[in-house]
């Protein structure tokens, strides 16, 4: 005989499922991502390789993520290194500032969800490898972005809610982006950020690339 459910304990299942459940939409998009207490004890060298952070070389030609980066962000050809292996000069619009860069010691690759971040809301719990190439990746939708170091550096760890772009044309991609790369590796969100990114995302129209 099948074992039912008392009522009162099907609905408090259902209420605890929802209260659990951040569901952030704009004008024509929905996210829903599961909120969970951010994860402590952060270590920055984590994602690096040998426990020392750094960019890697996936596919071993010397060029390492950085480098790989800039020079598919560049608008023109870029100057590299004699060994190949670094970038000099090319032409970058820093979409957080709306502003051009010729040099790219003006550039830092920003990880939109940042490090910390991403640790906090579930990469944590990925072994050494799996957080190294999540720092790295260049699948799915990219939270690698080559941005003006000064507002890279401004930044830091903060979440939308914190911090957002100066460049006020860019808010709702970034937006877009941070959701983007939370939904696609099944990350969490802690209460203050989504109360954060469903008030700031809500009057956002679609910023879908599919």
């Amino acid at each position: 005989m099948k074992k039912l459910i008392p009522l009162f304990l099907t609905l408090s299942l259902v209420q605890t499922s929802i209260a659990n459940e951040c569901v952030i939409e704009s004008k024509s998009e929905k996210y829903t991502l599961h909120i969970s207490p951010e994860i402590s004890d952060y270590d920055r060298h984590a994602f690096g390789p040998n426990h020392f952070w750094q960019w890697i070389d996936a596919d071993q030609d010397c060029q390492n993520t950085r480098a790989e980066i800039l020079i598919s962000s560049s608008l023109n050809p870029t100057t590299l290194t004699t060994d190949k292996c670094n970038v000099l000069n090319g032409l970058w619009l820093d979409p957080y500032s709306g502003n051009l860069f010729e040099n790219a010691k003006d550039l830092d690759i920003d990880h939109i969800v940042p490090l910390k971040e991403l640790h906090e809301s579930g990469a944590a719990d990925l072994g050494a490898n799996e957080k190294i190439l999540l720092a790295n990746s260049l699948l799915g939708p990219s939270n690698l972005i080559a941005v003006w170091n000064s507002l890279n550096r401004s930044k830091r760890d903060l979440e939308p809610h914190q911090w957002l772009p100066p460049n006020t044309e860019y808010k709702c991609e970034y937006l877009s982006k941070w959701l983007e790369v939370k939904h696609y590796w099944g990350l969490s969100v802690d209460n203050d950020e989504c109360l954060g990114l469903r008030n700031l995302y809500i009057d956002c129209p679609s910023q879908s690339s599919n």
